[in-house]
């Protein structure tokens, strides 16, 4: 595909190269995630309204909008992240500063009045397609890019692949970074001693997830075992496996793997990882339903930890996040192809 040529001429044009101090997988991950962005003005409109995705279920969204008809890129972050993470806010500004609309949907902040929970989780594909074609009507979007990053990659990645030739010809492409998609191999890594630091990060995060919402899942899960969960997988068999209807945790894993339909994409597919991502693994992103679909464009950095990918000072990426900037490019060239 000569898209994904360019795009590869690119990349290696624009290779990522951390500083000297920064080149470990950990230190990429950590501060990647904890550093605090100063975003220089003008600073885009921003608004956040509730999305309603279906009877009573409504997604609380931010907007960057333009006042003219633009492509928009709507945004899916990761486990425990939101419409103020970091990444979300970087995306959103480049693409207002391009011209382009963005929107931001915080996956936690659902608001339902079912008699059941309704939850997103890494095999929500069939929530996410409903908020995509919300979004679509509300804004009257004509022309639409997809990005993902860790758990929204792979539910993103999830839903193309269900939807494979019969994809809307409004999603034009698609491109993630650092994705989440072999649950069941993923879930060893996080387990490891090596990563007791994100593992208590991440649960920490849930737990309080879940305390802020203790109503709201009452009567459907038990709420002192998740008062006492210590890993991901307890948070999964406690609560995402008992709303979402599995057996187990590991039920759930198989169920929710992206890698299982990634073989029927079939729009233009950017994906961002990092050899060293210390809990999500390369070696999924190797196997044929990757390697051998023509539509799908995998390029691996030796360096970049978990979502880091922190540049060492340049003049093409200012504010040094190197992954943002090669999304939006890859985007453009697509945008110039239409």
């Amino acid at each position: 595909m000569r898209l994904f040529e360019r795009f590869s001429r690119h990349l290696k044009q624009h290779p990522f190269h951390p500083p000297w101090y920064l080149r470990g997988a950990h230190l990429q991950t950590v501060i990647g995630s904890q550093l605090q962005r100063r975003f220089p003005p003008p600073h885009p409109p921003r608004r956040s309204e509730d999305v309603e995705i279906a009877p009573g279920v409504a997604v609380r969204t931010t907007q960057v909008l333009q006042e003219r008809p633009a492509p928009a890129i709507i945004v899916l972050h990761g486990m425990t992240g939101s419409e103020e993470s970091g990444y979300m806010q970087g995306l959103s500004r480049k693409a207002w500063a391009r011209g382009w609309s963005c929107l931001l949907p915080n996956l936690y902040n659902v608001h339902p009045r079912p008699p059941r929970p309704v939850i997103f989780h890494a095999a929500s594909s069939d929530l996410v397609e409903k908020l995509l074609r919300a979004l679509k009507h509300k804004h009257h979007l004509e022309e639409v890019y997809l990005a993902g990053v860790s758990l929204g990659a792979n539910l993103l990645l999830k839903l193309l692949g269900e939807w494979g030739e019969q994809t809307p010809e409004w999603v034009r492409a698609a491109a993630v970074a650092s994705p989440l998609t072999d649950l069941s191999q993923s879930w060893q890594l996080m387990e490891r001693a090596s990563n007791r630091i994100y593992q208590i990060y991440f649960v920490n995060r849930l737990k309080n997830i879940a305390r802020n919402r203790a109503g709201y899942f009452n009567g459907h899960v038990d709420l002192d075992k998740l008062a006492r969960i210590r890993t991901i997988r307890d948070f999964d068999n406690v609560c995402t496996a008992v709303v979402g209807g599995w057996r187990d945790a590991f039920e759930y894993y198989q169920e929710a793997s992206s890698v299982k339909v990634v073989n029927r994409i079939r729009v233009p597919t950017a994906v961002l990882h990092a050899e060293d991502d210390p809990f999500l693994p390369s070696e999924p992103l190797t196997r044929p339903a990757f390697r051998d679909n023509r539509s799908i464009c995998v390029h691996f950095t030796r360096r970049g930890g978990h979502l880091g990918f922190i540049q060492a000072p340049n003049d093409l990426d200012p504010d040094r996040h190197w992954e943002e900037s090669r999304i939006l490019h890859f985007f453009n060239l697509v945008h110039g192809q239409s």
